[in-house]
């Protein structure tokens, strides 16, 4: 797949074999889309997009908040095509040390 090629060890995925009983639905989330990348061109949002588009899928975008800036052109174009964009919170970092005050800052 374009991401695994990209990013090996990226895509996981649910072994239907394992649970014979979830049929028809699958749930594409991608984390830290757009990621830190603030070339478009690496950011890869485009091209997953497109691959989406062609075989007629939707997906979730977790987004890092402080990059979003950079792709909103991509972003509305992704929400436009029914995807949803969802807020994985300013940066791909650990809050675990934060106070839960700074963490729900960070969040909202």
């Amino acid at each position: 797949t374009l991401l695994s090629a990209v990013f090996p060890g990226s895509v996981c995925y649910y072994d239907l074999r394992a649970h014979p009983g979830v049929r028809g639905c699958v749930a594409l989330t991608l984390d830290d889309a757009p990621c830190s990348r603030s070339d478009e061109r690496l950011a890869m949002v485009k091209e997953v997009g497109e691959v989406l588009r062609e075989f007629g899928a939707k997906a979730t975008f977790f987004v890092c908040t402080d990059y979003v800036p950079v792709h909103e052109r991509a972003l509305r174009e992704l929400l436009r095509e029914g995807h949803e964009v969802a807020n994985h919170c300013p940066a791909d970092r650990s809050y675990a040390e934060d106070s839960e005050e700074a963490f729900e800052a960070a969040l909202l």
